[in-house]
């Protein structure tokens, strides 16, 4: 009944047409000067006067006249349990799915992923009859996401949330307080809902005013021709990207421009702007004005590029209005424009496909804009149908606002608060707190999910967690995670100095070190030392044996109270250095050690010890000082040691030389007594003579002997040095003792 209602008010607003619109390059059109494009399923005709058709609306249209892009058509959507569920934005009606909550904690919900931003205002949503009850109290999010088909959102805004009553029809729309432009759109059952059944959903991104508007363009290419290159081809639903004489083309010049005029200053949610495949993409910039002034500056309001959907489309997402639409382009060259959508509706109070008419709605739908009937409420103190009766008598405009109207005002006679609810109160007459979980005006924001005992838990007013926050979060709201380098309950808690990178990079909830701790503590937080006999990163190295006590410092490894004995540095790692031995390293080896070199822990002589010494540290002297002593040349010892042995040597030839002596006058003395008795009995004298010839031989030999051992000795004496020579004097032989020996011998 609605429907037709809404038909015979766009019969009574759109003049009779006599000239049938005609079809041109495939694109149909209808309404006053045919200046609305028809959108039917196989781009087949519509109604001439309505842009109603008979066999249903293209894909990615929807609403009175098949007029509102739908923008989440086909797009990829989820519900609670991670699982794809596309029948809601397949487009058909008859194609449901639903979800139930069985014994999970969490509430039920639906998203859904856009490719870019878009200007989010209305949503049109259809479900079962029997599901209806489910909807009390549902909210729609608005968030946006970085990545392509990613759920994850940031900056997450309620922007439509259901009071206590249900939906009264199977498809319902709601319309969001404010525009919200984001990426992700998310329908989220109460908490108390265990059922989610949807059988379509649309979002309205506005219809397109650019079609077969006024339009101009700084210059036309020259080589265009009569014909061809025109302003008005942006703008004739042909988005040709092919054939560039069927775009507009200026001809090279410094800053070109194209300009579209839109009857009325409208509401504009999203500009996309068609250019060619083989023409080499340049940032479009767009301004949109309440004047044709073309002198456009160097920066655009909405940037200079838009969002590239491929090699020829760019996008602009905004929340603006105005009269003219200008694109440029920066530099010296031809701008080429193929088609140009401007997406948008009538701004408040305007009603009509042109926007031409006044209507006084609250909260007006899509079918409100066109057909200028209410469907809600009148916006000011009128009533009727159009909200274009004025109030009878004084009592008809007379009530007395409920204490909870935002500003105090409502509508007459039903009380309806028009500008919503003050803080912490929602429902038509703003009479019933926010539900547990949402707060503020018109309840439409949610308590943070980290206030204590769950988000149920925060004030309706000003959204202050009741029993604070979660460890790692501040208060009041809750909404902020802790300042780097703190931690715990109302971030009170300080983070470790000793975490690896500093105290800034700690859980801001438990307080951990995410990047582990700094060489020398241990522990999750990093507030504990290594233990006993460890050190440095992770505690892993241990202290040297070597260290006194075994105790070193548990960063760097430093033996913290000196080294054991034999051992130097700050680890102790290195033996005393050669000549030195125990505490410390200061002790001299003893200087009776060969090469000076002994024990570097007892001081033992390692390389053995000089001659004359004996014992561990070579203090002690030889008892065979002769026999154990090794001649060393170069050194006073050595040299004293040689000319002792050279004495000993001395005297020792000599005793030999006089036994030797003895030996052979003691045989010949033998002998010659043997020989005398026989020549003196046998003989005579002549054997006399023989015998003193042999005693004056004899004596001779015993001469010479003795005189070359006086000759001798006397040579090393004069060899000697004579400090060195007499200290061994009494070793010499006195001339007198061998001549007295020498008579002595002679005697016998």
């Amino acid at each position: 009944m609605d429907n037709i209602c809404v038909l015979l008010t766009l019969f009574l607003i759109l003049p009779t047409i006599e000239a049938k619109c005609n079809e041109k390059n495939g694109v149909h059109s209808f309404g006053d000067n045919c200046r609305f494009m028809c959108h039917c399923e196989q781009n087949t005709e519509c109604n001439e006067t309505t842009g109603e058709c008979s066999n249903g609306c293209a894909r990615g249209w929807y609403g009175p006249g098949c007029q509102y892009r739908d923008i989440i058509d086909h797009k990829f959507s989820k519900h609670s349990n991670n699982s794809y569920s596309n029948l809601a934005t397949d487009g058909k009606i008859d194609t449901c799915y639903r979800e139930f909550k069985n014994n999970r904690t969490e509430q039920l919900f639906w998203s859904v992923v856009l490719s870019i931003n878009e200007t989010i205002h209305e949503i049109q949503i259809s479900t079962k009859v029997k599901s209806l009850v489910y909807f009390k109290k549902f909210t729609v999010f608005v968030g946006y996401s970085r990545l392509p088909r990613s759920y994850d959102t940031i900056d997450e805004r309620a922007c439509f949330r259901q009071g206590h009553d249900i939906p009264k029809s199977s498809t319902f729309i709601v319309l969001c307080k404010k525009p919200v432009i984001g990426n992700v759109v998310k329908i989220e059952l109460a908490q108390s809902q265990n059922v989610l059944e949807l059988c379509d959903v649309r979002v309205n991104g506005g219809r397109n005013l650019a079609f077969k508007r006024t339009s101009a363009q700084s210059s036309k290419f020259e080589g265009c021709g009569t014909h061809f290159c025109k302003s008005s081809f942006a703008v004739d639903g042909y988005a040709s990207t092919k054939d560039i004489y069927f775009c507009s083309l200026t001809d090279e010049e410094e800053k070109p421009w194209w300009q579209m005029y839109l009857d009325y200053n409208i509401r504009i949610w999203n500009i996309k702007i068609i250019d060619t495949n083989n023409h080499n993409q340049i940032p479009y910039v767009v301004h949109i004005t309440n004047t044709n002034d073309t002198k456009i500056g160097k920066e655009g309001p909405y940037g200079k590029k838009g969002v590239s959907h491929n090699t020829h489309t760019q996008s602009f997402t905004m929340n603006s209005a105005g009269k003219f639409v200008t694109i440029s382009v920066e530099g010296k060259r031809n701008l080429t424009v193929c088609e140009v959508f401007v997406f948008g509706d009538c701004r408040v109070n305007q009603c009509g496909y042109n926007c031409e008419k006044k209507c006084q709605c609250k909260h007006a739908t899509m079918w409100d804009r066109i057909s200028g009937n209410c469907a809600i409420s009148c916006d000011k103190k009128e009533r009727g149908y159009q909200c274009n009766m004025p109030c009878k008598t004084d009592d008809d405009c007379t009530f007395e606002c409920g204490e909870n109207c935002f500003g105090g005002d409502c509508i007459p006679k039903s009380g309806e608060c028009t500008k919503g609810c003050k803080p912490g109160w929602e429902g038509t007459y703003c009479k019933n707190t926010c539900d547990p979980g949402f707060y503020g005006h018109n309840c439409l924001k949610k308590c943070s999910d980290h206030c204590k005992h769950r988000n149920e838990y925060c004030n309706n007013v000003d959204g202050n967690c009741t029993y604070g926050c979660m460890d790692g979060w501040k208060a009041p709201l809750c909404d902020q995670a802790c300042d780097a380098g703190f931690y715990g309950r109302n971030c009170t808690e300080k983070c470790s100095e000793h975490c690896a990178g500093g105290n800034r990079n700690c859980n801001t909830t438990t307080g951990y070190c995410e990047m582990g701790c700094q060489s020398g503590w241990t522990g999750l937080r990093c507030v504990n030392a290594c233990p006993s006999r460890k050190f440095g990163a992770g505690c892993k190295e241990s202290c040297a044996s070597t260290c006194k006590n075994d105790a070193c410092d548990h960063v760097n490894g430093i033996c913290r109270d000196g080294c054991k004995r034999g051992y130097q540095g700050d680890k102790c790692e290195s033996e005393c250095r050669d000549g030195t031995f125990g505490e410390e390293c200061k002790e001299d080896c003893s200087s009776n050690c060969n090469n000076n070199t002994c024990d570097h822990v007892t001081g033992n002589c390692t390389n053995g010890y000089k001659p004359g010494y004996k014992g561990n540290t070579c203090g002690e002297i030889s008892d065979n000082i002769l026999s154990d002593a090794k001649p060393d040349t170069g050194s006073n010892e050595t040299r004293k040691l040689k000319i002792a042995l050279i004495c000993v040597g001395i005297l020792c030839a000599i005793i030999v030389v006089y036994a030797t002596v003895i030996t052979i006058l003691l045989k010949r003395k033998a002998t010659h007594n043997v020989k005398d008795g026989t020549n003196v009995s046998c003989s005579g004298r002549g054997n006399d003579d023989a015998i003193t010839n042999k005693t004056n031989k004899t004596e001779t030999v015993t001469a010479e002997a003795a005189t070359e051992a006086t000759t001798e000795l006397a040579r090393v004496n004069i060899n000697a040095s004579d400090d060195e020579s007499h200290q061994y004097t009494d070793l010499t032989p006195d001339t007198e003792d061998v001549e007295a020996a020498y008579e002595t011998i002679q005697l016998e």
